[in-house]
């Protein structure tokens, strides 16, 4: 794929998270205390549980798109098929 496509949906795909990391902090401000901390049924999590999960893999996901990379030298589909596997 050419560089600035590349760049291109990067710049989108950073737009979309970020947009989305806004809605759902202004979601979690909505809550009162109360609610934030409520359990809505036996064996559920509380919406400050769900939050913080949430929270925990986007610094997973940060983490990842921007640790140090380098050019690759295999062939990129040489593992498509035990990926796909997987996400069967």
């Amino acid at each position: 794929m050419e560089q600035n496509k590349i760049n291109q949906k990067a710049g989108t795909l950073e737009q979309l998270l970020t947009a989305t990391v806004q809605h759902l902090s202004e979601t979690i401000a909505s809550f009162s205390d109360g609610s934030f901390n409520r359990v809505p049924f036996e064996g559920s999590w509380t919406a400050a549980q769900v939050s913080e999960h949430i929270q925990k893999a986007l610094d997973g996901i940060n983490q990842m798109v921007n640790a140090p990379t380098q050019s690759t030298t295999r062939d990129p589909e040489q593992y498509i098929n035990e990926l796909r596997e997987m996400m069967e």
